[in-house]
């Protein structure tokens, strides 16, 4: 048997070793034979060697070790690595569906039709539609050994809504798709038809919530990270209610994706929203804290969300660190941004990596020394150029250029920095902000090297922001305004 223990580990993918690693994370012993698996080389190991390992600890004689590995390689054979050939996945149902495959198999149908019966009501309370077309054929398939053919009226209705439900799953998960795509493209205004559509199927199947759901999450994940609607936090919040209402309801109930672990999986794209929803609301340390549980289970060794390792999870955390002003792991935290470009190949991404370095130094203002940030400025420049030809929903052209303004503003070039500041696109993302004339009113005083002349009206000003910094609900207005009532501040101390 350790032959074939050994044959079905190696016969794993990356990602189902993550997968069973991360399951098998609260056993050590468990760990520790994984481990063994993985580097052993012959098929036909000694029962000494593996005993020896992941027992090493352990203070026992070794028939009472090599017994507790006996039953420890029984239950991998029998749930952690079944033959993929009977199942191919690791989902609990589709297990029960294959111990019921089993059952009819060694002619046991009598215990197969009940088992299926039990599953078949558990996928229709959770609306895994993927399955029920399989599990339907199959009770068919047992009356019709036992000439009970008045059974399969009702089933074959069944059967046939079941094939319904999941085509039209198939098709929710295509828009779904298109989604992606259009706001990637053309920003959340682009994505109006897809999402006329999803609402229309959640309509359309009141009965089966998981569409219902499943649009909901959509419209949330979307919604909640748009400019459009950090103003109008009302949508989002009727997204949100009614998404924990559902989940509430039906714990258990896959999204679009029915997949091994689908449940965690779930659980860690709602810590996800859950972080835009505090951070939206400028409730950064609340975002912190659980942007900080997402960022270290991406980055745990074989973690199964390690696949969510992208530019978003760190822009995500960048944005949320810098709203709580931690610049100095915000520093680190770019660095780990130019090891993940340089590990994957990315090299098309630097200029953009090193313009949210030096969006770092910018904010830090006051906080930290600008002698060792004149490299990121031709960066910086090297990215506006891109930006001039390509869109970033993330980093638009006006928000550089105000970067790049700033930066100027930081290291005293206030000629260069005033000159920044009435470009087109600086005056736009500024306006939008409604800080425009306040930037403005500073950075002129500054270039004109009227201070001390001025110090009533830079007061003015730093109190003004002072006193309403509190009441600002939109992220990226809280920060531009804590940034100027910073430089104000510094501006008067001189």
């Amino acid at each position: 048997m350790n032959k074939e223990l050994y044959e079905r580990y190696k016969k794993l993918d990356e990602n189902e070793k993550r997968e069973l690693k991360h399951k098998l994370k609260k056993s050590p012993v468990a760990i520790r034979l994984t481990e063994f698996l993985e580097n052993v080389q012959q098929a036909n190991f000694k029962n000494t060697e593996v005993v020896e390992h992941i027992y090493k600890n352990v203070q026992a004689n070794y028939a009472t070790l090599e017994n507790r590995y006996f039953k420890l390689r029984k239950k991998f054979l029998d749930e952690y690595l079944i033959r993929k050939e009977t199942h191919q996945s690791f989902t609990e149902e589709e297990k029960d569906l294959a111990k019921c495959l089993s059952l009819l198999h060694n002619n046991e149908k009598d215990k197969a039709y009940i088992a299926l019966q039990k599953l078949e009501r558990h996928c229709w309370q959770n609306n895994i539609f993927e399955l029920l077309p399989r599990i339907l054929d199959q009770m068919v398939f047992c009356n019709q050994t036992y000439n009970k053919l008045n059974k399969n009226k009702e089933l074959y209705k069944r059967l046939e809504t079941a094939i319904y439900l999941n085509s039209e799953m198939a098709k929710f998960n295509m828009i779904s798709r298109k989604l992606y795509e259009m706001y990637f493209k053309n920003g959340l205004p682009g994505t109006k038809q897809e999402f006329e559509l999803l609402n229309n199927m959640a309509n359309k199947h009141p009965d089966y919530p998981r569409f219902s759901l499943c649009y909901h999450y959509l419209s949330l994940y979307y919604k909640i990270s748009s400019y459009d609607y950090f103003e109008n936090m009302n949508v989002i919040s009727r997204h949100y209610n009614k998404y924990c209402e559902l989940h509430a309801k039906y714990p258990e109930m896959p999204m679009m994706l029915y997949r091994p672990n689908y449940v965690y999986y779930q659980n860690f794209h709602f810590k996800q929203i859950s972080v835009f929803i505090h951070y939206n609301k400028c409730e950064f340390l609340e975002a912190y804290s659980l942007m900080k549980e997402i960022y270290t289970l991406i980055n745990e060794d074989n973690s199964i969300f390690s696949i969510y390792k992208t530019d978003s999870t760190y822009i995500n955390m960048l944005s949320v660190l810098l709203g709580c002003k931690y610049y100095e792991e915000a520093m680190l935290l770019i660095d780990n941004y130019y090891k993940f470009i340089k590990d994957n190949n990315l090299i098309e991404k630097s200029a953009y990596a090193h313009s949210l370095k030096l969006l770092v130094f910018v904010e830090a203002f006051t906080e930290t020394d600008f002698k060792n940030s004149e490299y990121l400025l031709p960066k910086l420049n090297a990215y506006i150029k891109l930006l001039e030809t390509e869109e970033n929903t993330q980093f638009k052209l006006g928000n550089a250029l105000a970067l790049k303004a700033r930066y100027y503003f930081c290291i005293k070039d206030y000629s260069k920095a005033l000159n920044l500041l009435m470009h087109p696109k600086v005056k736009e993302w500024y306006s939008e902000q409604d800080m425009y004339n306040d930037y403005h009113l500073l950075f002129k005083i500054c270039n004109d090297a009227n201070i001390k002349e001025n110090a009533s009206v830079i007061n003015e000003l730093l109190l003004k922001y002072e006193n309403i910094l509190s009441s600002f609900t939109h992220p990226e207005k809280y920060k531009q305004a804590y940034w100027l009532s910073k430089a104000c501040r510094h501006i008067l101390q001189k």
